[in-house]
């Protein structure tokens, strides 16, 4: 008892009125209280906000991380190389040259590659896949066909691209949404710097002799074959005996040469003589 009556006088002695407002400290309580929570609100929703910013932005890294590693390249330095994509496509390409893809199911969907250089294609026939190959400045769309596309560089920084049809149908243009040609065989053509549709060429029959091995010649001007046998080995041939009318039909590879002037000059009855090498 002696301690609640201390206890008491304490209080006595130091109440003031207006001092101790139940009510009021109550109202301060539930105020204070409240504001407490409206800041764990905005914290749990400003954190909600940063952990969200950090996940959209891990997942930009990691789809630019996985996009970038879903490529591969195949390149040559100073030789012939033949590639083969996932669907079956043969890529045959010239030395210095290199080609990009995807990998596995992401290929087979869209079927799409990524030039540079020079390169050779069989393709592997999809009729719900068409396959597409793309360069600096060029675009070609195919089902299934055999063709070459070659990008030659030019003065500065431009390049000239070409498309030749060994089978089938490519449509070239320089974008998708471009105007393009349709090209069969014996329909090549040419996109230069600065023309928005390909114009038709003329040049050798056999373009892509250096992937194929083969010559293929039907009704050919002997001149014309002799251009393109003088540029593919590096050595002038010349029509030395015979009709210079006459006209070639056949196929025979790209071997030796003395051989391949023997069979023309078995065919045709003519002579052809051979410069330097």
């Amino acid at each position: 008892m002696e301690d609640t009556g201390r206890h008491l006088d304490f209080v006595l002695k130091h109440y003031r009125k207006g001092a101790l407002d139940t009510r009021r400290a109550i109202r301060r309580f539930n105020a204070a209280t409240s504001s407490r929570a409206d800041w764990r609100k905005v914290r749990t929703l400003w954190l909600s906000v940063i952990s969200s910013a950090a996940a959209v932005a891990a997942g930009v890294i990691v789809y630019m991380n996985t996009g970038s590693r879903a490529w591969t390249e195949n390149a040559t330095a100073g030789a012939v190389q033949v590639c083969i994509l996932p669907d079956s496509t043969s890529v045959t390409l010239a030395p210095g040259s290199s080609v990009c893809y995807r990998k596995g199911r992401a290929f087979l969907r869209h079927r799409k590659v990524k030039l540079e250089g020079m390169a050779f294609f069989r393709v592997t026939k999809d009729a719900a896949h068409p396959f597409v190959v793309s360069s600096e400045n060029a675009y070609v769309k195919v089902l299934g066909t055999e063709f070459q596309v070659e990008e030659i560089p030019g003065t500065g920084n431009t390049t000239c691209t070409e498309v030749s049809v060994r089978s089938g149908k490519v449509f070239f243009s320089r974008t998708p949404e471009s105007k393009g040609l349709v090209l069969v065989r014996d329909m090549p053509a040419s996109l230069g710097p600065g023309e928005t549709i390909p114009v038709l060429t003329n040049h050798a029959p056999n373009p892509e002799a250096w992937a194929t091995g083969v010559f293929d010649y039907e009704d050919t001007p002997l001149d014309v074959v002799l251009d393109e046998l003088s540029g593919y080995y590096g050595v002038a041939l010349t029509l030395e005996k015979g009709k210079p009318d006459r006209h070639l039909t056949g196929s025979f590879d790209a071997g030796d040469l003395d051989e391949t002037i023997f069979l023309i000059e078995d065919a045709l009855d003519v002579e052809i003589s051979k410069g330097q090498e």
